[in-house]
């Protein structure tokens, strides 16, 4: 039983353990999928691919790329979640001689490798924050400027990402940016796991018993699939997807007794199946927003029914303390997914008495003198607003950059700021180049300075700034840190103009 419509990985390309090497479609959904990669693919747009891990995601991404016009081109297929995060941004931009310690000579990044053809980034919701920004850039410019070069080079690329997450989700949590989220999410490929397309699974299983049994060195009769063995294998929920299908037919091939493949021989018992093929979710998938509304809705009748007191008070604080679980205890990703204020969110959750009592009497202390100013240095828009927000709150002035080269407008045209938060990693000018012009400038050298990275290794690069705080922020350990810092400014100097 040969497939019809079958798609694999070349035979030269390395699969991970848990990734796809073929996928079919034989069921009706997988044929209503192949069609629309058929009316995307012609075109330049960038295609977001979402499906679980295992689903076949760089199958079909290649498959894009191969029914494109830039077939024949390279196809570049990178994880981004298995490098560390030092040494994803030299293999995505490539690096200059010299760029680093190690860096013993040039190296073209991965935009480079794919000029004119496509790049696949695998779990792109993995790429640090930092990362996300210079994506975007070469996504909007097309070209790329390699670690430790100034001059850009153009790049023509598609890029195909994939995710086995929801990014929606990432974007509210403040873990993926919103603006990279709708640039690589122009058209949306959704891959259903193969335990909602149980007509591929028979297909897949004989292509997969093909191989193995092919590549098998033991005498005796071709294996085959007993009836009984397909009906359980139609049966089971397939949380691995295609891979632990591929997994347990290979197994069957190596035990089975007198080529003949039974329920006994598939090693499908660790795992709960299902006396149908309508398997729920596994635990780290999200339902789609209109079955969550919906069993949002049937709860809210049931507590209407109930009619209990204080209904509105015990659904706020309900949402309040799921949004800040959600966003694993951080005040300011509690906010923005909620859309509130820091300080209402504050509020609440000391009202809810989640925040000790010890936290809300010992709030973050006041700037020392009442027209303190901070300026903030930050190429995130949300992240330099939410400072913003959170620095006017408690009393100062705060003015913005967002690199490096605006800061200096900033401070060459207005009053000298008694602190800098500085972010390290920003185009244009970074951190540290910002960093060593401030402190040869008589003017602009005592002003005290706290850096913030979200990339952990930022903090081992010499900069010397008089604190240093990792991103995601916390709220209070940040107030606490630049009221400590304005201390360092010399007496007298908060108000000296600059120029």
């Amino acid at each position: 039983m040969t497939p019809t419509h079958l798609l694999t990985l070349p035979p030269s390309q390395p699969a991970a353990p848990w990734r796809a090497k073929a996928s079919v479609f034989e069921d009706p959904s997988s044929r209503a999928l192949l069609t629309r990669i058929r009316q995307l693919a012609p075109s330049n747009a960038t295609v977001l691919v979402v499906g679980e891990t295992g689903t076949g995601k760089e199958i079909i991404s290649r498959h894009i790329h191969d029914l494109s016009r830039r077939a024949g081109q390279p196809f570049v297929a990178v994880n981004c979640g298995a490098f560390s995060p030092t040494l994803i941004e030299s293999e995505l931009f490539g690096h200059e001689k010299g760029a680093f310690t190690g860096a013993v000579g040039d190296k073209p990044g991965w935009f480079e490798a794919a000029h004119g053809g496509t790049l696949f980034l695998d779990e792109i919701g993995d790429l640090p924050l930092p990362l996300q920004v210079k994506l975007l850039r070469v996504l909007q410019e097309r070209e790329v400027v390699r670690l430790g070069a100034k001059r850009p080079i153009p790049v023509d690329v598609r890029l195909v990402a994939a995710t086995n997450v929801r990014l929606e989700e990432a974007v509210a949590a403040g873990t993926f940016r919103a603006d990279l989220f709708y640039r690589v999410a122009v058209a949306k490929v959704t891959i259903a796991p193969l335990r909602e397309r149980p007509g591929d699974i028979l297909p897949l299983a004989h292509h997969f018993l093909d191989v193995y049994a092919n590549a098998r060195q033991a005498p005796g009769p071709r294996p085959t699939l007993t009836p009984p063995a397909a009906q359980a294998l139609l049966a089971h929920s397939w949380l691995g997807n295609i891979r632990e299908l591929e997994n347990a037919i290979h197994y069957a091939v190596l035990v089975c007794q007198d080529g003949r493949i039974t329920p006994d021989d598939l090693p499908v018992a660790s795992l709960p199946a299902p006396a149908n093929t309508a398997v729920p979710a596994i635990p780290t998938a999200v339902a789609p927003p209109s079955q969550a509304r919906q069993a949002l809705r049937t709860a809210l009748d049931a507590l209407f029914a109930e009619a209990p007191e204080r209904l509105w008070a015990t659904l706020e604080e309900t949402i309040m303390r799921g949004a800040y679980e959600h966003a694993r205890h951080n005040q300011l990703a509690t906010a923005r997914l909620l859309g509130l204020s820091r300080s209402v969110v504050r509020a609440r959750l000391l009202e809810y008495g989640v925040l000790a009592r010890s936290e809300r009497d010992e709030r973050p202390p006041a700037p020392e003198h009442p027209q303190s100013h901070v300026l903030v240095v930050e190429d995130d828009d949300v992240v330099r607003a939410s400072l913003g927000e959170l620095l006017e709150d408690s009393g100062y002035q705060v003015s913005f950059a967002e690199n490096g080269k605006v800061a200096l407008e900033v401070l060459t045209g207005g009053r000298t700021p008694d602190v800098i938060v500085l972010d390290l990693k920003m185009p244009v000018m970074d951190g540290w180049q910002f960093r060593a012009i401030q402190q040869v400038d008589p003017r602009l050298g005592s002003i005290p300075v706290v850096a913030i990275s979200a990339d952990r290794s930022a903090a081992a690069v010499p900069i010397s700034a008089h604190a240093y705080l990792r991103k995601p922020l916390d709220a209070d350990e940040f107030l606490q840190t630049v009221a400590r810092t304005q201390r360092l400014r010399p007496a007298g100097a908060a108000s000296l103009p600059v120029s």
